[in-house]
């Protein structure tokens, strides 16, 4: 891992100084990939290049006072300037639109993919302001899964950990000593209430893993790799390689008809 934090430090001064971009925008959740985001982007670039943004929704109700507790608590460590901005206002106006009734809507992803994207755009303004770039802070387990919101948490203008496994960025955060609570919690969005991102998916991290080397290893065919795992349940097996190939479309920047012409 000594290996790889080299090359993700070296790789994002370089990409910053290309850009000439005066901060590093990044949103900061308590978690484990926004923690390790932002020790990279530490030692890369120094902290006072770097805005840390904490932007909790329905706080004690969504999003966890532990997790807000946990995200003051690194940007501190790391002696980062951040600033704290709560949702509840933002969200109030789509929470009015009728046709959207997001308030009485069975589907759980409406509010969290609303809230994913009113997040992002105010990384976004903020990157604006400062002449700054957004750091993005999806792995690439989440990635490969389509476990991300188009034009959300899946935006940015790089993505710093997205070429490495979940259990990677563990390892990196290990390396990194960050506090023992972001390498002990249990992963969550917050993207409604009591969310979980494994429990939602229905498989751990470690088996989408597992089934994702096997289903991108360019060497063989897709289906004799994903029929040798034995260690795997084949429904979960189907529910991986399904969220797989219909979340094609979010691994494309911007798909474009007419190819030919």
């Amino acid at each position: 891992m000594q290996k790889i934090k080299y090359h993700l430090e070296k790789e994002l001064k370089e990409f910053v100084e290309n850009t000439k971009a005066k901060k590093v925008i990044i949103g900061i959740s308590g978690g484990i990939d926004s923690a390790v985001t932002l020790a990279i982007a530490v030692h890369a670039l120094g902290k006072e290049n770097i805005f840390a943004l904490l932007l909790p929704y329905k706080l004690g109700e969504i999003s966890s006072h532990k997790n807000l507790k946990d995200a003051e608590k690194i940007c501190e460590k790391c002696e980062v300037e951040y600033k704290k901005i709560e949702l509840d206002n933002f969200v109030t106006p789509y929470l009015d639109i009728e046709s959207l009734d997001i308030t009485n809507s069975d589907n759980l992803l409406l509010l969290g993919n609303t809230l994913a994207r009113i997040r992002m755009t105010i990384l976004f303004a903020h990157a604006n302001k400062l002449n700054g770039i957004v750091l993005g802070t999806c792995n690439l387990t989440e990635v490969l899964l389509g476990y991300e919101t188009k034009f959300g948490d899946g935006a940015a203008d790089v993505s710093v950990i997205g070429n490495l496994w979940k259990r990677e960025v563990y390892e990196l955060g290990k390396l990194y000593k960050l506090p023992e609570s972001f390498l002990t919690k249990k992963p969550s969005a917050e993207l409604y209430e009591n969310q979980s991102d494994e429990e939602e998916m229905g498989f751990s991290y470690d088996d989408a893993e597992i089934v994702l080397k096997n289903i991108t290893d360019k060497n063989t065919t897709i289906l004799n790799n994903i029929n040798n795992i034995d260690s795997i349940d084949q429904d979960i097996i189907e529910k991986i390689y399904n969220m797989y190939k219909n979340s094609e479309h979010k691994r494309i920047l911007l798909p474009t008809l007419l190819t030919e012409k």
